[in-house]
């Protein structure tokens, strides 16, 4: 007698990608993380210098103000990419079997947070180093 609850199997191939996947997912949901950490620290940075600075420019003070800006524009695009990050983890908790509107579907999410997270990624690395870069040479005159 066969019972009327028995469990799909997905198809190996299609189990290592969701696995992979989840892999991913749980990496974008670090790496978000990590850049919010950052950009709190660079912001203390920012605040520490003009703190401590006797004389600001109207340049210097420009420049940090762009950098800044930057800072809180690329902390708005990370924190638009948390929900996505975690709807991404929803959708690969369901149940796949035989649903193949959901796997393309994951696929597109998938290669789409790739790109986002990449971008998000990348322009914070430059602006990290720009931030360091434009805040060491501000404090190496003043010494």
């Amino acid at each position: 007698m066969q019972s009327d609850t028995t469990i799909p199997i997905l198809n190996p191939k299609v189990h290592l990608l969701i696995n992979q996947f989840r892999r991913e997912n749980e990496s974008r949901r670090r790496t978000l993380a990590f850049l919010i950490e950052e950009d709190i620290i660079l912001k203390a940075g920012i605040s520490e210098v003009l703190k401590n600075m006797n004389q600001t420019d109207g340049s210097t003070l420009k420049m940090l103000e762009h950098l800044h800006s930057r800072l809180i524009k690329g902390n708005d695009t990370v924190r638009l990419l948390g929900p996505e990050v975690a709807e991404m983890e929803k959708k690969l908790n369901r149940d796949f079997s035989d649903d193949a509107n959901l796997l393309n579907s994951i696929k597109c999410h998938q290669s789409r947070l790739r790109n986002e997270i990449e971008a998000a990624e990348k322009e914070f690395l430059k602006l990290k180093f720009d931030l360091n870069d434009y805040i060491g040479g501000i404090l190496q005159k003043e010494s």
